[in-house]
């Protein structure tokens, strides 16, 4: 284990491998920071941390007694964690004990609820509908129901417009802001 031989390489294999900043219902349940070792030792990942953007939330430090085989997967959620993903974009960072930091990705998009960012195959970040902590990633935009339908054979309509819209009410913008869509076709 990387605790009794420390071998400064090994830290390069842990990765961010998935993570979800806006899940369906309360955020401080749900999201979550996922980690992989993609090498084949085990590491102590003692006093290693999670953070989010420089000045957001305090970083998590991860506790003696957290290894990671080689191939695994960790997941770290905020609930026990503690970090704050936000919703409309961030950094999710991991440093290593001495506080460099070994991987880091940053989002800069409003995040639908229950959309993840993880890795591909080929380790490229991608959106997926498909939350997997703890498991492979899976990215998927598939609805249910429509798993076999390939998302380059759907048709869109474009009679659907937006057919009126209020961006500033006279009283509160909360109450009365609205945007109405019209189907024009068929």
């Amino acid at each position: 284990a990387l605790s009794q031989n420390p071998n400064l390489s090994l830290i390069d294999d842990i990765i961010i491998n998935e993570f979800l900043p806006n899940p369906i219902g309360a955020d401080t349940e749900a999201e979550f920071i996922e980690l992989k070792n993609i090498g084949e030792v085990e590491v102590d990942l003692k006093n290693w941390q999670l953070d989010d953007a420089v000045g957001g939330s305090s970083p998590y430090i991860i506790p003696e007694g957290t290894l990671i085989a080689g191939g695994e997967i960790l997941v770290f959620m905020r609930s026990v964690a503690g970090f704050t993903l936000n919703n409309n974009g961030d950094d999710v960072r991991l440093l290593s004990p001495d506080t460099e930091i070994k991987d880091a990705h940053s989002y800069n998009d409003l995040v639908s609820e229950g959309v993840v960012r993880a890795r591909d195959e080929n380790g490229a970040w991608q959106w997926s509908m498909s939350s997997t902590p703890g498991e492979e990633n899976i990215i998927s935009w598939a609805q249910e129901g429509d798993e076999d339908e390939d998302e380059d054979e759907r048709e869109y309509s474009n009679a659907i417009v937006i057919n009126e819209f209020l961006p500033n009410p006279v009283g509160s913008d909360t109450e009365a802001e609205f945007i109405e869509v019209k189907n024009t076709g068929g």
